[in-house]
């Protein structure tokens, strides 16, 4: 990826426990249950398969453990908060290890989370080389719109090796936005990242559309981050490979003893996360 890359000077997100799903606010109504297999799997092949900035991918791309997370620039406490809650979310739906961004090596895969000032933004941007094959400086006249929404002023990019593998991902959240803004940011910018790179406003109710509906991951989002990391998908699978496996996955993952499982790590989310609090 061209955007250089450099260690936070202020905080690095250390994750290192459990913390409750998502946040209770929405706007809509969650109507997942009501959606067979054969239509979660062709939103989920519009969401993992398809890019809001390319079109059609030629393949699925996904990480691999572990992710090195680091934090650049001054958020918030609050974005903190916020940040830390969805990257452990991520950890429990998706298996992956997410270690502290200080301690990456070369070659490791890298996940930054900018917090950036419009300043920054301009600076960012015109580091860019001419070609800028990620489109780097594009991304980031996206936060620099005028009048644009709070809730839209965040954005991500991602590149990945010729097996699909994500390397390197960065996600841009505007450094002014209000707490109250920075769930639906940090939920889905940071889950498109890890490789449902797709917004759409024809796949029901989740956060990878355009319309703000809901702040939180749905069930479907759910059943996304879980079939996409399960082991049968491989990074690299075109469509057609997804679509030998996927439908087994979802079955599999939709039955009662994994709504249990998931009710279950859900309550040691919270266990863990008050544990840590009162420490």
């Amino acid at each position: 990826m061209t955007l250089k890359r450099r260690r936070s000077s202020g905080i690095v997100c250390v994750l290192a426990a459990l913390v409750a799903f998502g946040c209770d606010r929405k706007a809509a109504e969650d109507t997942t249950s009501a959606l067979s297999d054969e239509q979660i799997l062709a939103h989920f092949e519009l969401i993992a398969l398809n890019s809001e900035f390319d079109g059609p991918l030629d393949s699925l791309k996904k990480w691999e453990s572990p992710v090195f997370v680091s934090v650049i620039g001054t958020p918030s406490d609050r974005h903190l908060t916020v940040l830390r809650e969805h990257l452990v979310d991520v950890m429990v739906l998706t298996g992956l290890d997410i270690e502290p961004g200080e301690d990456a090596s070369d070659g490791d895969s890298v996940l930054a989370v900018h917090f950036i000032s419009d300043e920054e933004a301009r600076r960012l941007a015109g580091e860019q080389p001419e070609d800028d094959p990620f489109a780097i400086a594009e991304v980031l006249d996206l936060l620099l719109t005028p009048d644009i929404k709070d809730n839209e002023r965040c954005t991500f990019a991602f590149s990945w090796d010729v097996d699909g593998r994500i390397l390197f991902g960065d996600v841009f959240i505007h450094s002014d936005i209000e707490a109250a803004d920075v769930t639906p940011c940090v939920v889905e910018e940071l889950s498109q990242v890890l490789g449902l790179p797709n917004d759409t406003n024809q796949a029901g109710p989740t956060v990878f559309s355009d319309n703000g509906e809901f702040v939180a991951l749905t069930q479907q989002d759910l059943l996304f981050l879980r079939m996409l990391y399960d082991p049968r998908l491989r990074s690299g699978m075109t469509l057609e490979d997804v679509r030998r496996e996927a439908g087994n996955i979802l079955r599999d993952i939709r039955t009662e003893d994994e709504v249990r499982t998931i009710e279950a790590l859900r309550r040691l989310a919270k266990d863990e996360l008050r544990r840590i609090d009162e420490g």
